[in-house]
């Protein structure tokens, strides 16, 4: 059965993500982990920094931290547990620092996906997730599927039955490296969604339009679409042919980032799935750091594949 690791920190801001992981444990039939960190040197800055003073806190509080931490997840293990089709729950505690816990505990319990918010800071374990979401992304053997907070607080427990991944958006580079997203993403979430293949049609970058004539730029313009187009139709025709839901959309948009967050928002996707890198021609790029712009800025889960590209000879 599919494992989702949910890290959570005690705080609003992390619980956000409870919906979402909730309706992607539903939807792949999968199990909830829920985890918590309990860190052992919270107090070197409160004590200065002393090894004897944070050694004997340490000792002194260990036990009282995890009774808490273990009363925390034990309340949302319940919650969850009461909801209907309920998806099982486990709860866990990995002690250590926050990054190198949550790595070695996503491989332990063999997790297909971690899913956390992209930022959050308080509650019991005290810094939590914006740098460590980056870290995950950057250093997890398995996706990561990163959810902004909305201004709520904890989610009522009427929105934890809400969300589940209808339409999904998957920005390609018209490369094959790009395209490897593909395999791992059908293979978390099947053929029941609908695919929505994108591609941003870039024009000339504001110094080329400078020098360019109107009849130069609606030229590349035009040439540039038929490019696009051609290459989705083709995509889509052969990912039809294996039974996928699948669609498209290209969009002309000088920043790629944007464009992939007016697609998601004018097709009212609720997933964006892209690769964390993929290169394409000089100009035209798309994924690499865009998908880091994605994450910090889009209003939907973004769903995020690290793509090992192959060694250039």
């Amino acid at each position: 059965m599919p494992t989702l690791l949910v890290p959570l920190d005690g705080s609003p801001l992390a619980e956000a993500v409870l919906p979402v992981a909730i309706g992607l444990a539903r939807h792949m039939h999968a199990t909830l982990c829920l985890t918590s960190v309990l860190e052992l040197s919270p107090w070197r800055y409160a004590t200065g920094g002393a090894p004897l003073a944070e050694t004997q806190l340490v000792r002194e509080h260990q036990a009282e931290w995890r009774t808490a931490i273990s009363r925390y997840l034990d309340g949302w293990h319940e919650r969850i547990a009461a909801l209907p089709d309920a998806p099982e729950v486990t709860t866990s505690i990995v002690a250590g620092p926050v990054v190198e816990c949550l790595l070695q505990h996503a491989l332990d319990v063999k997790a297909t996906v971690i899913v956390l918010t992209t930022h959050g800071r308080g509650g019991i374990s005290g810094v939590w997730m914006g740098s460590i979401t980056e870290a995950l992304v950057r250093q997890a053997p398995v996706p990561v599927l990163a959810v902004r907070p909305g201004p709520q607080d904890t989610p009522e427990t009427e929105a934890l039955s809400t969300w589940t991944p209808r339409r999904v958006l998957v920005p390609l580079d018209g490369t094959l490296n790009g395209e490897q997203v593909l395999t791992p993403l059908r293979s978390c979430l099947g053929d029941a969604p609908e695919y929505v293949l994108m591609r941003a049609v870039s024009p000339l970058a504001p110094i080329l339009r400078a020098i360019a004539t109107g009849e130069e730029y609606e030229r590349d313009l035009v040439q540039q679409r038929g490019r696009v187009a051609e290459y989705l139709t083709g995509t889509e025709a052969r990912l039809r042919a294996t039974g996928l839901n699948v669609s498209h959309c290209a969009h002309v948009e000088l920043d790629p980032p944007r464009g992939i967050n007016d697609c998601a928002v004018g097709y009212n996707v609720d997933l964006i799935a892209l690769a964390t890198h993929g290169r394409g021609p000089v100009g035209r790029f798309l994924l690499g750091s865009v998908a880091d712009k994605v994450l910090r800025t889009a209003d939907r889960p973004v769903l995020l594949f690290r793509i090992v590209a192959p060694e250039s000879s």
